[in-house]
């Protein structure tokens, strides 16, 4: 998983960046000058001892023709202290090839005026060594001074970009919303999606009022078409059977209609719960058996692992039973819709966790879209009319009790996967 980074990080991360860059670069400019010093001082020395061995050629050339018997070497030794110089050697070329040459020396050798064939001479002076120019007082200052280029200006930048960039955007979704304003400083970029966000916050509130309505509304008219249907039989014919059928179509539909009205209050508002030490399966039972009084769940094979086994755990049985319902229903309507023949819907107990206790409930439809965390939220829904508040709600309710509804697709039905986790150690 990838770390997420706050805005100012990566601003920072983006100036350590550049200013690492300036700073190798820096340092690459510096070995540069050092090497090139090294090399003009090298080339000075060459040359000025170029000249030298000309002058000590000349003056031993002289010597060596006029009075060749030890003279020319109390000359060699005289120039070398006139000219300072560390050696002075003349001889044949094979002498002079013989003798060793330092590293910490510059050398220059040239044939003698007259004498070509029999002698040569060569000079020697100290030259410094290359990192005698990589000195480290230099290095330190440079390293200082672009340190401290570089950290004023991260410092003037960070405040510019915390000024004009970083503030704007933290501020976009209250200024969007309207609970702040557009301040003019703001770059012109920044303001304009401001205004976008708030025309389009505007334009989804106005959306989800709309669908929300639209759901609920279209929920509560089948139940109350169904008692104004009831209600006008008996007005016809005012019959025992007629005046039954009313009492009966009333006791079945005015609970889901006050359902519906509690689902489309709970969406908007926080729920309590009022947890006992029950049994789960008891609640699920209730939840199983509203489910199959359903029309679309007469063509479709339910089956309960274990429905005799005992699970005790801390919960609202009230709202948990919602919650199971919800789900079910969901399951019956989705295996309804979907083409394939094989329609089933499988409830059981997950009870290996030692944490929580999990109600899965698979079903064989056509499965949903996604199966991430955003697929619970309002205005979600693969139903025509559904206004997605069945699962808000139904998360709500698991959340109040600390635990989860995960969501995936079911290996053995091919559809969705819905795990009730309600923990074993819930808060009373």
């Amino acid at each position: 998983m990838k770390q997420r980074r706050k805005l100012q990080q990566i601003i920072n991360a983006s100036w350590m960046m550049s200013g690492g860059t300036a700073l190798v670069a820096s340092l690459f400019l510096f070995s540069l000058f050092a090497f090139y010093n090294y090399r003009s001082e090298l080339n000075l020395i060459q040359s000025e001892l170029d000249s030298k061995t000309l002058i000590v050629a000349r003056r031993l050339s002289s010597e060596l023709l006029l009075a060749p018997r030890g003279s020319p070497d109390a000359v060699a030794s005289q120039l070398q202290i006139e000219l300072n110089l560390s050696d002075v050697r003349f001889g044949s070329d094979e002498d002079i090839r013989k003798i060793p040459r330092l590293n910490s020396f510059a050398y220059s050798q040239v044939k003698m005026p007259f004498l070509e064939d029999k002698y040569s001479v060569l000079i020697a002076t100290p030259k410094r060594d290359i990192w005698y120019y990589f000195k480290l007082g230099n290095l330190l200052i440079s390293v200082c001074l672009i340190g401290l280029f570089a950290g004023s200006g991260l410092y003037f930048q960070t405040r510019y970009f915390r000024k004009y960039l970083v503030r704007p955007i933290e501020s976009l979704v209250d200024t969007s919303t309207g609970e702040k304003s557009i301040s003019s400083d703001w770059p012109i970029e920044i303001q304009e999606i401001s205004q976008k966000l708030n025309t389009s916050f505007q334009e989804r509130e106005q959306s989800v009022y709309s669908q929300i309505a639209r759901g609920v509304i279209h929920d509560i008219k089948t139940i109350l078409q169904s008692l104004q249907i009831a209600t006008d039989l008996a007005k016809e014919a005012p019959t025992e059977t007629r005046y039954k059928n009313l009492l009966k179509v009333s006791s079945e539909k005015l609970p889901s209609l006050l359902s519906i009205v509690q689902t489309a209050l709970d969406g908007s508002r926080e729920i309590s719960v009022q947890q006992r030490n029950l049994s789960l399966v008891d609640t699920l039972k209730k939840s199983l058996e509203t489910s199959q009084s359903l029309p679309v769940a007469k063509n479709i094979q339910l089956s309960f692992q274990n429905p005799n086994q005992e699970v005790l755990v801390n919960h609202d049985p009230i709202q948990v039973e919602r919650v199971f319902t919800n789900i079910i229903k969901n399951a019956f309507e989705a295996v309804e819709s979907n083409a394939s023949d094989k329609k089933s819907i499988q409830v059981s107990f997950n009870l290996e966790n030692k944490d929580f206790i999990g109600v899965v409930v698979e079903d064989s439809g056509a499965g949903l879209p996604s199966y991430s965390e955003s697929t619970i939220r309002p205005l979600k829904s693969s139903k025509p009319h559904g206004s997605g508040l069945g699962l808000l709600v139904s998360k709500k309710i698991i959340e109040a009790h600390k635990g989860e509804i995960a969501i995936s697709r079911s290996s053995e039905l091919g559809g969705a996967k819905f795990e009730v986790k309600i923990p074993k150690q819930a808060l009373i």
